[in-house]
């Protein structure tokens, strides 16, 4: 994921930009891991709101939300269902 800052950064850049649900999942596991319980709650809310407003998209504007790509990716769901199951 790219820096929004980052001269690099495109709304729809793939991996220069967008959100992934895969590295969001990672980033919960480590928050929760290092202590960060309530971030790591609200990341994972955060991440099931949009993905239930905009679909299961492959990847997510990171701006908006909006859904990117192929709109019904299998690891999108998976993570949306384990990410509501731990931590909401």
């Amino acid at each position: 994921m790219e820096n929004l800052n980052s001269k690099y950064y495109t709304d729809d850049g793939y991996w220069r930009g967008p959100i992934w649900a895969t590295s969001t999942m990672l980033f919960v596991y480590a928050l929760n891991e290092c202590g960060e319980y309530h971030l790591a709650k609200e990341v994972a809310k955060k991440f099931c709101n949009m993905a239930n407003k905009s679909g299961m998209a492959e990847n997510f504007n990171a701006l908006i939300g909006e859904g990117l790509r192929d709109r019904a990716f299998t690891w999108t769901s998976s993570v949306f269902l384990i990410l509501c199951n731990e931590y909401i």
